[in-house]
């Protein structure tokens, strides 16, 4: 039994790991240019005219916004600084 236990915690624990790993590479992946560009087509009138159309109410933008945002200020920052407010 205790073996099953200490197998499920090692795999618990390396699932953990891996969406750890991923959450760093985020940030060194984001591009400010595809930020940016997300950011301006989600505003434009045609983005916002389908979306209107379809679902009778302005598009929400702020996840993109934030998006660009959080990659703005990852950019600025050396990589240690960006891991520990990255926690």
């Amino acid at each position: 039994m205790s073996e099953n236990i200490a197998h499920t915690d090692k795999d618990t624990a390396a699932f953990f790991n891996e969406i750890h790993n991923d959450s760093l590479r985020e940030y060194t992946n984001c591009s400010a240019s595809q930020a940016f560009e997300s950011v301006w087509h989600c505003y434009t009138l045609g983005s916002q005219a389908m979306h209107y159309y379809r679902y009778g109410e302005k598009k929400d933008c702020s996840m993109r916004w934030e998006d660009f945002k959080f990659c703005l200020s990852t950019k600025t920052k050396s990589s240690e600084v960006a891991d520990v407010s990255n926690s």
